[in-house]
């Protein structure tokens, strides 16, 4: 794209005006706008600051070299690699954070990226690709980027000790391990039309896939779905469950209301705490405590842990009952955490920024250490 002095056509020279300084020519005018000029005696390329397009790759200069690195303008953040050339339309590793560029060099930002492949990605406010964390959208939904980034769908993972089921877009379920199986090693594992050998395979799945138990039928067959997509029977010899399963065999002297409080809790685990969330999407301790009752018995409690430390019958430690809070003071005086109990010294609690909704134990280190009193709300 460059030309000579001595090729620059004869008609651009008559818009020009030519001043010679120290045996060196600089045009002033039309000819001054262009991307550079060459200097006849020396035969140096001295180029204008800002873009340049050569042989179809563009580059910026500054005072007179193309730049390297990170160039923002107008709002918009581009690469400029090694040898100056603007990243375009690809994935890009700088100082080992990926990045995903427009055909424009425009980098991606707080924003989706569908791949090829169809995968999902999220870009976040800083460029940088989302790995093995959580994100939230602005309708409060949340979404699973995997360690390479690849956002969760179809499938099924354990993630801090939590069962997610997700689904084609991306948002989930939480599971309990007891209905999550592993396939065992195998060739394949063949999934079948009814409960036994004699029915039709509709499918198959291979070693270490899981699967989410349906239905417990008779002569060890499972009723399974893979990937949200397909269902059928399985002998249970060919898969390990992920958790201790029970049956649903509760004593008719519990209140039906402190059930459908713990079974409400319980189907919270593995949404993230935020600060003076109520739910359904985050909770924070109270925030989440008031969640259960309120759902579950259509009872409502004080808005903070303190105030729900007063709120219903004190009991002693030794007398707990599933359903009744457990307050926790870290300083000994004030009452500043509090979780539902479960029974077997299980309670279940929104803990902190940066964890999830989880089942922790009474008689660990630190909640024993900080328990502070319970109270019974329904008796």
């Amino acid at each position: 794209m460059y030309k000579n002095f001595k090729d620059i056509d004869n008609k651009l020279l008559k818009t020009a005006s030519i001043v010679g300084i120290a045996g060196s020519i600089s045009l002033i005018g039309n000819v001054a706008s262009a991307d550079s000029v060459t200097n006849v005696e020396n035969n140096s390329v001295q180029h204008a600051n800002g873009w340049s397009q050569e042989n179809g790759k563009w580059y910026y200069y500054e005072n007179n070299a193309k730049k390297t690195g990170w160039l923002q303008e107008n709002n918009k953040w581009y690469y400029l690699k090694s040898d100056g050339m603007m990243a375009s339309n690809e994935w890009l590793s700088v100082n080992g954070t990926w990045y995903r560029f427009y055909t424009s060099g425009a980098m991606y930002s707080s924003e989706w990226f569908l791949d090829k492949d169809g995968t999902w990605y999220w870009m976040k406010s800083s460029g940088a690709m989302a790995s093995n964390e959580w994100y939230q959208d602005s309708k409060g939904a949340w979404y699973w980027l995997k360690p390479g980034g690849k956002m969760a769908s179809n499938e099924i993972l354990k993630i801090n000790n939590v069962w997610y089921d997700f689904n084609k877009s991306g948002t989930y379920i939480t599971k309990d391990a007891s209905s999550i199986a592993i396939v065992n090693e195998c060739d394949f594992l063949n999934i079948r039309s009814g409960p036994s050998s004699d029915y039709d395979v509709v499918g198959s799945v291979n070693t270490g896939n899981y699967l989410e138990i349906i239905e417990r039928g008779s002569n060890n067959w499972y009723k399974v779905e893979y990937s949200n997509s397909l269902t059928g029977w399985v002998n249970s010899k060919y898969i390990t469950p992920q958790g201790e399963y029970y049956e649903d065999n509760t004593d008719e002297s519990t209140d039906a209301r402190v059930q459908n409080v713990i079974n409400i809790a319980r189907k919270q685990i593995g949404k993230p705490y935020v600060w003076g969330a109520e739910g359904p999407s985050s909770f924070d301790c109270s925030g989440f405590t008031s969640y259960a009752y309120k759902q579950g018995a259509n009872i409502t409690l004080p808005r903070v842990s303190r105030d729900q430390g007063n709120f219903g019958t004190a009991i002693s430690r030794s007398n707990l009952k599933p359903g009744d809070l457990v307050f926790f003071a870290s300083n000994g005086t004030t009452i500043n955490h509090v979780g539902l109990y479960l029974g077997n010294s299980e309670f279940i609690h929104s803990p902190r920024p940066g964890e999830t909704v989880r089942i922790d134990k009474l008689t660990s280190n630190y909640y024993n250490n900080n328990y502070f009193s319970a109270r019974r709300v329904i008796n």
